[in-house]
Formats: structure tokens, sequence, C-alpha cells
């Protein structure tokens, strides 16, 4: 251990130095560092600094930090710390450089170079250029092809191809995938069988019959031999090993700038404790998608993390970054507790960003996920790969918080809490979502989603001051705050929610939530909506204030009395008469909804920013109304004006 001891300066220790070392190590250790340089077997160390007295700190010098296989902490690890440098970065990546490209005879710009032996065994699904995430070979370049007719559900399903993509030229050998869009996830399959006379594929996959499209099937065609056509793309040649690039510049990639993934998971925390992980960079993993394909799980919820815990207790991840990863980031996994991250920046993920808990419950009580904290981080541009991942999840876990957080920028919901469908007893409860800022969500590709999706019974739970806009989905479902199958006692407080496609609020079908002090604007399908009566009380809905632009205020089914409005405030800018749910206020109240409720103007600061809170005559007030201030006039400068669909 002692080749890689140095002060903070990096200065070589003398021979003197060592001797003194030697005697006096414990000191030493516990006053200085281990650095370690790039290149250096960094699992090697730490083992070595197992027998080193705590605290024992591991320091990453400025440069890039290549893993082959996981860094894997265990018990014997507890009280590490593990830093980059003070000045400078230092990445930990799971890449390769690809080197000795070669011209692609006939096809300008494109060049080509062997895989390394470990990425081919991968077959990866994602490859780095200048350490940014690159696009693989796609038809067409945006957007997607559509087919119609209904796909079946049992392998293989044929899909047919629009005759302007003709499959003449298409064999199974040039490992063709396709891509596609089904409601809230995709899924992704080589091409197994190709018919050249229907120009149609088949593939060999199991689809989900309540996911069909309600008009045509949505996909796009990926690493095509012809797909590369705009600079930057990629596809590899599985029949030869081979990777292809179209350079931006029609010069070869200089040395180094490609990279490939060879391992899809960086860090693995097994059953230590007190361990900290601050000021690294995390980069360039692959996902675990099997070589067959398959169709995506709802939240991308098999998908792992690059830093994944199990077992482990108080980890803390502080002021780290993660980019350019295949799956989720981050994953507090089986029996870990504890665990805090702060001040991270994850973006640009194949999935999501953070992931807490596992898919079913735990009957030994030391496998249960519970007490971790994500707080003031930004996650944003996720979902790349795996359209329907979250930008923070809880699963079958509480006593979670996801404080101050900004989640942006995303194919599928923001945050998600609970993971039981209907009201079966969960595991998930007192959980607080709290001060995130939640926005520009869905991007028109995804259907049923929300600001804050919630899931199954979980007491306790409090989703509170939040700021949730521009939520756009491609057909149905694009909610600010959306309590759907089974959820229960939950309260939804002291939240903004602002230009959502569809509802402000909406509860799928649940029992006993309160929704209160609530601010919707501008939000589709009026500002609230119940989908299922229940014979049971599915919320309380009071002292919100609603702002449509439209004078339609509620929709879907109200057949039954099963619910508790109560003074709340409506107001339309458009004037005219107002409806509830088809009908007049008067009929409202007459079937004994919304007694105390009335219209009129609440005032707001700014119409074009909600979360700067009300006049200080607001009627609003003299009703009881708590709606908060959430942005400051700073930060509605600074963010400029709210992009709009229009202009997406």
């Amino acid at each position: 251990m002692l080749q890689h001891f140095s002060n903070r300066s990096g200065n070589v220790p003398s021979v003197l130095t060592i001797m003194f070392s030697l005697i006096l190590a414990p000191y030493v250790l516990a006053a200085d560092v281990v650095v370690v340089q790039p290149g250096e077997d960094l699992q090697a160390v730490i083992i070595e600094g197992r027998k080193a007295p705590r605290p024992f700190v591991v320091e990453l010098a400025e440069g890039r930090h290549a893993l082959s296989r996981p860094l894997v902490l265990q018990e014997a690890d507890s009280g590490l710390t593990l830093q980059g440098p003070e000045t400078g970065e230092a990445l930990l990546v799971g890449s390769v450089a690809i080197d000795k490209w070669k011209a692609v005879a006939g096809r300008a710009g494109v060049f080509e170079a062997p895989l390394p032996e470990p990425a081919l065994r991968l077959s990866p699904r994602h490859l780095f250029i200048d350490g940014e995430m690159a696009t693989r070979g796609r038809t067409p370049n945006t957007g997607w092809l559509e087919s119609p007719g209904t796909l079946a559900v049992e392998p293989p399903f044929t899909l047919a191809i629009p005759r302007d993509h003709s499959v003449a030229d298409w064999t199974t050998d040039d490992g063709i995938w396709i891509v596609g869009l089904q409601k809230w996830a995709g899924f992704k399959f080589p091409v197994h069988e190709i018919d050249r006379a229907a120009n149609a594929v088949r593939l060999n996959g199991k689809l989900h019959a309540h996911r069909q499209e309600k008009t045509a099937n949505r996909f796009w065609i990926e690493n095509d031999p012809a797909s590369l056509n705009t600079p930057g793309e990629w596809r590899i040649d599985p029949r030869r090993g081979m990777v292809q690039v179209l350079s931006a510049s029609g010069q070869p990639p200089s040395s180094g700038s490609v990279t490939v993934p060879v391992v899809s998971e960086l860090v693995r925390l097994e059953s230590c404790q007190d361990v900290t992980i601050r000021g690294l960079h995390f980069r360039e993993v692959d996902d675990d998608l099997p070589a067959a394909g398959e169709v995506d799980v709802q939240a991308a919820a098999v998908r792992r993390g690059a830093v994944r815990v199990v077992g482990a207790r108080q980890i803390t991840l502080t002021d780290c970054t993660f980019h350019g990863l295949g799956g989720y980031a981050i994953d507090l996994g089986r029996g870990s507790k504890d665990c805090r991250i702060t001040r991270c920046e994850l973006r640009n993920l194949g999935a999501g960003g953070v992931r807490i808990g596992e898919m079913r419950p735990e009957d030994d009580p030391a496998a249960v996920v519970s007490g971790h904290e994500v707080e003031g981080c930004t996650i944003h541009d996720y979902g790349r790969t795996y359209f329907g991942a979250v930008g923070l999840i809880v699963f079958q876990s509480s006593q979670n918080r996801l404080v101050r957080n900004e989640v942006h920028h995303g194919n599928y919901t923001a945050v998600s809490v609970g993971w039981t469908w209907g009201y079966r007893e969960s595991p998930c409860h007192h959980n607080i979502v709290e001060e995130n800022h939640l926005h520009h969500i869905g991007n028109d590709l995804l259907s049923d989603m929300g600001g804050v999706y919630l899931l199954g019974p979980q007491p306790g739970t409090i989703v509170r001051r939040n700021r949730i806009h521009d939520i756009f989905c491609h057909d149905y479902g694009g909610w600010g705050l959306y309590t759907d199958e089974g959820s229960s006692g939950i309260v939804l407080e002291e939240n903004i929610v602002w230009k959502c496609q569809s509802a402000g609020f909406h509860q799928h079908y649940g029992r006993d939530n309160f929704v209160r002090n609530n601010l919707f604007v501008d939000c589709g399908e009026g500002g609230l909506r119940r989908s299922r009566d229940e014979a049971h009380r599915s919320f309380t809905f009071e002292h919100n204030v609603i702002i449509c632009k439209e004078p339609r205020f509620v929709s879907g089914n109200w057949k039954n009395g099963d619910t508790i409005l109560r003074n709340n405030l409506y107001f339309s800018p458009a004037g005219g008469s107002p409806t509830w749910n088809g009908g007049s206020l008067a009929d409202w109240q007459a079937a004994e909804h919304d007694l105390g409720s009335r219209v009129a103007d609440p005032k707001l600061v700014n119409p074009e920013r909600p979360d700067l809170g009300l006049q200080a005559d607001s009627p609003a007030l003299t009703m009881g109304i708590r709606i908060p201030v959430l942005a400051t006039d700073s930060q509605a400068a600074a963010r400029g004006p709210v992009q709009t669909r229009a202009s997406r």
C-alpha cells in the first residue's frame, strides 16, 4: 500500500518518511490519503486498505480510471471514503477505447474498426464519442414509423414495414433491431425473420394486449446497414465484429475519442456501512438488455444501476455526476437502509436517475429497503433507451425523502412512489416528496404518466410543495399529480401544477387521499379528474384553486357521491358559463359536491408563473386557502418564459 501513499501535494515520500510511516502508519493514514493514479488497480488498493485503521481515504487522481469489472466494496470497507481530487476531475468509466479505424469503401465518411474483445462478447447497445452518448443508426432519424393493425400477442409476431422502407436487402445477420412504443413502455427485438414479399418482419417476442396502441403501431429501425446518414451515428456489423461510425469531419476518429462500454455496473456496495463517495464522475456504462430483446417493464423496473447498493447502510453519495449510463444511475436495492444522495447531477441516462427498493415485498426484515434520502440533485435527459424509465422511483420501500430535486426533460414520469396495484398490503409508507421542481416531462412519446405518480396503499406518504409543469403525453394521461390503482392514505398539499396536457390532479382509483391547498393552472380535462366510482371515499379535495383557460373544471366519473369536494376556488379568464362535469355549479352543489366553493379571480402575481403565488388581496385568502410561494422573481427571470407545447 505504501507505493500509493502520498500527501495532498502529490509529493513522493522520502525513504525517511516511509520508515517513519512503518512505525506511525495508523496516525499517518488517519490524517492523509492514499492517491490512486489512472491505470492503477483501484480494487487492489481498497483490498489492501482493509488492513488499515479507520478512517481510510482513497482519492482518485485527475483523469480516466477505467474499470473492466465492477469495483466491489464489502463489509471490511466500512468507514471508507472514496473521493475525487480537490482540483480537476476523476472519471470512473466502464469503457475501453476503439482504434484502428479504416474507411469503408463506397460509404463517404464512414469508418470502421474491430470491437475490442470484451465489448464483442457483450454486444453493446451504447457507444460514446468524445464522452457523449452517440445515437445508434436509426430509421427515421427522428420520430417514428407507423404500421396499422393489432399485433399478435404470442411470439413470433409480424410487423409490417411501410413500403417506402424496403426490406429487400435486409438479412437476419445484419443485427437489425425494431424498437417499438406501446402506451407507457416500449419493446426492443432483433429481426427474427424477413418476409420480403409482404415487406414485413417477424419478431420473437411476447407482447401485452393491454398496451396496444389505439390507431397504429409506432416503431423505428435500428442498426440497419443503410441507417448511417447523420454525422455521429454508429452501428455494429455483428457478422464481422466491427463497429462503424459516420464521421462529422470526414476524417477517421482520433485516437481514444470513441469508447465502448464493457460493464453494466461500475460500483457495488455490499453489506458495508458508513461509506462516503464524493466528487467523482461516473461515466460510460452499458445496460443489461438480453441479446434476444424484451418488452420493457413499466418504469424500466428491471433495469439496475451503475452504482448499486445491496445490504449496505449509511452510504453517502455527494457532489458526484453520473453521465452516459445505459440503465439507472443509482440503485438502492435489497437490504439497503439510511443512505443519502446529495448535490449530484444525473444526466443522459438510458433509464432513470435513482431507483429505491425492489419490485416485490420482502419477508425478511433485514432485506427491507427504507430510510433513504435524495436531496438537492438534478436529473435530466433520462429515458434515452428505456423510454418509460422514471427520474426518481420508490418501489416497495418506506420512510424515504425525495426533497429539493429538479427532474426535467424525461420521456416519462418524473417521480414515482409505490409498486402495489390495488388494495393489497404494501410495505410502501411514510415517504416524503417535497419541494421538487418537475418539468418538461413526456415529450409526446408515451402515455399514462404524471409529474408525481403514486401507486397502491401507502399511509403517511406526503407530496408537498412541489412545482410541476409542462407535462405532455402522446395520447392520454399527461397528469400533474396522479394517484393510480389503489393509491390510499396519501396527502397531496401545497403543490403548484400548471400547463399539463391532461388534468392537474387525476385519481384512477384509490381510498381516503387528501388533496388540499394546491394550485392548478391551465391543465387539460379541467383541473380535476376522477376515473372510477368505488364504494368508499375516493378522496377529499378541499381548499384548492383551479384556473382553466376554458371554463370546464371537472371531468371523469362522478356517478356516486363517495368523494368530498368543498371550499375550492374556481376561475376561467374566458368567462362564459362554467361547467363541472358538464353541469352548472348549482347542479354540482345540488349533488353535494363543492359546498362552500365559489368562482372568482384568485389574482395570481404572474399568470405565466403560478409558482410566484397569489396577490395579497386574493379571495382565496379569505376562504382559508393557503397557496405557497415556491419561486422567487429572480428564479422566474433566470428560467425565462415557460415553453409551450406549440413551441417544442
